[in-house]
């Protein structure tokens, strides 16, 4: 995780030797590259005046627009739980954005933490080297130009120490940010206008280090600090440099988040929703945020029908986020928004997925959902798994029927849950999307495959396992296989 509060015991005078040892774990991320317009590094707007009384400005209209053109993924077999026991945005879609005003960079980087945390080593052990020499050079030319004392020989003996190449992506992240401290200069406010002055060149999550500066040396200096997020979001995210900020004075924070949620600029609309996420994958919790959500809520409001699927995402994933603390309360807000705006449905699916996949009465019967236990002439039949006992590495293939006898169109979210071996001899389920659509009188073939090849997110043990078919929260057909070769 990301530890907040390391600007408060670095000092200046410490070695980066010494400072390193309190580097965080590992956040593997990626993006793509490239070179946003240099005027983006103005002085953003919807920044609160922090000698204003009343902190919220008064909230502007959302000119909505069509949705934008995606392409889209069923939620089966999206990721397993992350280190540390929460789940993350492994139910994200990555998406491929087709309309030029969304972030070619941000599509990839969702995509690429999928593609991380479902255990594809080959990204794992590549993000750390998009910190070339091409790249540092890139980089030391940008700040000579803004800073013509900048010591570009020091700084990359402070990068290339004897830790350089034992560390691993996030680890180097704070290593670069540690090394410009040292190199920039004392003054926090000059420095962060040096950078300010670079960082739109750049584009990309290996260029996280603008904002993770801010977050070492910005923290007593906060309207500073706000200004330089807003402009370094658009090079890399600031979702996780803003997260110290809120813990410290979360009413200023969260009024400030509200500035940016009223915004013409999607990357700080996104960020007004994600920076206060309660339980933000890979970064530090809010833990009083998780206690009462609530102080945030009219930011989500501010965004439920906003034109951007960047931003809705954020809103969808925030309110996930909410509802593995306070299901209630995110049930009531998804009765009140769902049937009043194509783009808040969409948010309000999504946000729900956690408490479907629970099988969630309340909120299957948010989307039509019926209870089976009111209804006969629904029946799963002829489950049927193709090899009974498979290998490590294997996929495992299975079909059923969906009968439908009932004489009506029927809704149906169709799961399926395979109870894994653990360790300890028991079963432990995990419930993955199948189907969630209308099916019409009549017998429907569904055929699915899962994927049991090794994966840096779950151990797998050789022994019993069961399949089961769960259609509108409830199990209709289960059966039994065998998995060998693992542990």
């Amino acid at each position: 995780m990301w530890i907040f509060h390391w600007s408060k015991y670095v000092d200046k005078r410490m070695t980066l030797r010494s400072r390193l040892v309190f580097s965080p774990s590992v956040h593997r991320l990626r993006s793509q590259q490239g070179n946003p317009d240099a005027d983006k590094a103005k002085r953003p707007p919807n920044l609160v005046n922090w000698n204003q009384p009343d902190y919220r400005t008064k909230a502007k209209g959302v000119q909505l627009h069509p949705t934008p053109h995606v392409l889209d993924w069923e939620e089966a077999g999206n990721g397993d739980r992350a280190v540390g026991g929460s789940f993350g945005d492994e139910a994200e879609p990555p998406v491929y954005r087709m309309n030029k005003g969304l972030s070619g960079f941000h599509e990839t980087w969702m995509q690429d933490r999928k593609n991380y945390f479902l255990g594809r080593t080959d990204m794992r052990e590549t993000l750390k080297d998009l910190y070339s020499n091409t790249l540092f050079q890139q980089v030391t030319d940008r700040l000579k130009e803004a800073y013509p004392a900048f010591d570009a020989d020091r700084f990359m003996t402070l990068i290339h120490n004897e830790a350089w190449e034992q560390e691993e992506f996030k680890q180097r992240i704070r290593h670069i940010t540690l090394a410009l401290t040292d190199t920039l200069p004392a003054s926090y406010r000059e420095a962060v206008g040096i950078l300010k002055q670079v960082a739109p060149h750049f584009r990309g999550v290996e260029y996280v280090f603008f904002p993770d500066y801010v977050e070492v040396n910005g923290m007593d200096d906060l309207e500073t600090s706000m200004e330089a997020l807003a402009v370094f979001t658009h090079s890399s995210t600031a979702e996780f440099a803003v997260r110290p900020f809120i813990i410290r004075d979360q009413d200023r924070m969260l009024a400030q988040m509200m500035a940016w949620a009223q915004s013409d600029d999607e990357h700080l609309r996104r960020l007004a929703s994600e920076g206060c996420r309660p339980r933000l994958p890979w970064a530090p919790q809010l833990p009083a945020l998780i206690k009462d959500p609530r102080p945030a809520l009219p930011i989500l409001e501010q965004l439920k029908e906003d034109s951007s699927l960047y931003v809705r995402k954020s809103v969808a994933n925030h309110l996930n986020d909410i509802s593995k603390d306070h299901p209630e309360l995110v049930l009531e807000i998804a009765a009140k928004w769902y049937g009043r705006h194509p783009l808040t449905d969409w948010i309000v699916r999504h946000a729900l997925r956690s408490l479907l996949r629970k099988g969630d009465i309340r909120a299957l019967a948010i989307f039509g959902y019926e209870e089976l236990e009111k209804l006969e002439g629904l029946e799963v039949r002829e489950l049927r798994i193709k090899r009974s006992v498979i290998t490590m590495g294997d996929d495992l293939e299975f079909a059923f029927q969906v009968v439908n006898e009932t004489g009506y169109p029927m809704a149906l979210r169709i799961d399926y849950e395979i109870d894994y071996m653990k360790a300890s001899g028991k079963l432990a389920p995990k419930r993955y999307k199948c189907s969630d659509k209308i099916y019409a009188p009549g017998c429907w073939k569904v055929e699915k495959k899962q994927s049991f090849k090794p994966i840096s997110t779950r151990r797998f043990y050789s022994g019993d396992h069961r399949l089961h078919i769960v259609v509108n929260g409830k199990r209709l057909a289960s059966m039994d296989f065998v998995l060998e070769g693992a542990e």
